[in-house]
């Protein structure tokens, strides 16, 4: 099967999230894109540096009180999270975590 390169225009342009806004570029350095299926490159992108890690710390600090705020359900609204959506009733198979250290325990 041959790879070709995807449509640069369709893939993800906005490197940098900071709070709310979505940058297309952050202040940093220019890195390439290596599309693997073939090697090429496919855009450069340019990175975050300190000051836009700074910026997206304290859009995050501001953020967090309403976040604590939310339910799950509010939070979550498309898709609720797996252990929200299941309970804990409802889940019959034990995670291999729980099955080992069950199994440590018995030793």
């Amino acid at each position: 099967m041959a790879f070709t390169s995807p449509v640069a225009d369709l893939l993800p342009n906005h490197p940098v999230i900071i709070g709310e806004v979505r940058e297309t570029a952050g202040s940093g350095h220019a890195v390439p894109h290596i599309y693997p299926g073939t090697g090429q490159v496919t855009r450069e992108i340019t990175m975050a540096n300190a000051d836009d890690v700074d910026r997206a710390v304290l859009a995050a600090r501001a953020a967090l009180p309403a976040w604590k705020a939310l339910t799950s359900a509010q939070a979550w609204p498309c898709c609720s999270p797996p252990c929200v959506r299941m309970g804990p009733a409802q889940s019959t198979t034990p995670s291999r975590s729980s099955a080992a250290t069950s199994a440590s325990m018995n030793a």
